[in-house]
């Protein structure tokens, strides 16, 4: 949904950052009582701040509640992202949750899965609507591939996803990939963060990587990943993408400085996306600011300071123009 907004009239070059909920759990906490307790307050702080909260968004709000990560400091916040989200017009809030439903489900094929990866389903979906609308898709698609993964070996999901596994650990040894390795990792990390009808194709690149002998790519970008902080979703396109790029190019693996140049390009391009998202949830956070939207009363008080803030950096800014400096200005900006 939204998040929570700064601006730093000192810094020139990015002035606002914006902070927004961002989680990949599987499963709610084990509460202590002292925890439950906590969500007890956060719950009765909610209706003080929304005294026009209804019955069906308290049940509604109690489960996420209950879901929240042990880590959340500002619970509240969390649940005025989960009210915000009830509150949007029934077509928007459907379109959301219909989205959340089909990324989900393309992940899975049409069988009976373990009760337990149902229920990790049905926390997912629960939690989603809390996620900015820029980054559904990656979250939704990592928790997907992580419940696949941790499910693996559990019957009957263990003979849907074998053939797959099994299919890529074959390719990935005629790559030359070390079972077990980082190369390793990345590679069935990107299978399971591929939708299920994408993942053939995943190992049929994989399969002419081989043939063009590029470990050196996989190499590379497991080098250039390492702590970028990228979900698994978003670190398998850039794989998938400098694969493709390789193999375009009609590179092979002795033409070591193409294969980094095509990394690096992948992983700014990786970098970008990611920036753009960012700057996506900015602007929709501007938006409910201005439109009043009841994100809770330290973050209305917070996202208001920010916005006073810029608006105060954009009047000095224009109070200490000329008029030749004016007239620069606007045609550096024509």
């Amino acid at each position: 949904m939204y998040g929570q907004l700064q601006f730093d009239p000192d810094d020139t070059e990015t002035p606002w950052t914006v902070h927004f909920y961002l989680r990949i759990d599987l499963d709610p906490p084990i509460l202590s009582s002292p925890q439950a307790a906590l969500r007890g307050t956060a719950m009765r702080q909610l209706k003080s701040e929304a005294p026009d909260i209804t019955p069906a968004e308290i049940t509604h709000l109690s489960s996420i509640c209950r879901g929240l990560p042990l880590d959340r400091k500002d619970l509240v916040s969390d649940l005025f992202l989960g009210l915000a989200h009830l509150r949007l017009a029934p077509a928007r809030r459907k379109e959301r949750e219909d989205r959340i439903a089909a990324t989900l489900n393309a992940y899975f094929p049409s069988m009976t899965l373990p009760p337990a990866m149902v229920t990790g389903m049905g926390y997912i979906q629960l939690m989603a609507p809390l996620t900015p609308d820029a980054f559904l898709r990656e979250v939704v698609g990592s928790q997907a591939a992580r419940l696949q993964m941790v499910f693996s070996t559990v019957s009957p999901w263990d003979t849907c996803c074998y053939p797959h596994a099994s299919h890529l650990e074959v390719v990935a040894a005629s790559l030359g990939v070390t079972s077990r390795s980082d190369e390793d990792r990345l590679l069935f990390n990107t299978l399971f963060s591929r939708p299920w009808a994408e993942r053939d194709g995943f190992i049929e690149l994989v399969e002419n990587a081989a043939r063009y002998k590029l470990l050196p790519a996989v190499s590379k970008a497991v080098a250039a990943l390492h702590g970028a902080g990228l979900l698994v979703v978003s670190e398998g396109d850039i794989l998938v993408k400098v694969l493709q790029d390789c193999q375009a190019a009609g590179l092979n693996g002795s033409m070591e400085p193409d294969i980094a140049a095509a990394v690096a390009n992948q992983v700014a391009l990786g970098r970008t996306a990611e920036l753009a998202r960012s700057r996506q949830v900015l602007a929709s956070t501007l938006d409910a600011t201005r439109l009043g939207v009841n994100l809770g009363r330290q973050v209305n008080e917070q996202n208001s300071a920010a916005v006073a803030a810029a608006g105060q950096a954009f009047w000095q800014q224009l109070l200490r123009m000329t008029p030749e400096r004016l007239r620069l200005q606007k045609q550096r900006e024509s």
